[in-house]
């Protein structure tokens, strides 16, 4: 919730203007940081499951977030000329966004 906020407030301050240096640098470090320390937590307990397979789905696991990320860097670049700053922090919102409804989609409570 904390990293899907501070991208949140990212696309505020572009698309408002007040986007720069000071402003987005905190935002994304704190975003970025979120992830980091979630990632490999949310991946052991996706691995917990496989059991003998957990090598293969390991790497399948990793090749899809590679995908994704280019996937997310293409259509960063595609938005692009409303800004750079825009078109990032929109591609990173619509991630955290669907990282959150999967959550809610895996997990009813």
């Amino acid at each position: 919730m904390i990293g899907t906020g501070s991208t949140a407030v990212m696309v505020l301050l572009c698309l408002s203007g007040w986007a720069g240096a000071w402003t987005l640098l905190p935002l994304l470090f704190l975003s970025n940081a979120c992830y980091g320390l979630l990632g490999p937590h949310a991946s052991h307990e996706a691995l917990v499951p496989m059991g003998s397979m957990a090598g293969i789905a390991a790497a399948v696991l990793r090749s899809c977030q590679m995908l994704l990320g280019a996937a997310a860097g293409s259509v960063a670049i595609a938005l692009a000329p409303v800004g750079p700053a825009v078109g990032m922090s929109l591609t990173m919102l619509a991630a955290a966004l669907a990282s959150l409804i999967s959550i809610r989609v895996a997990r009813p409570a």
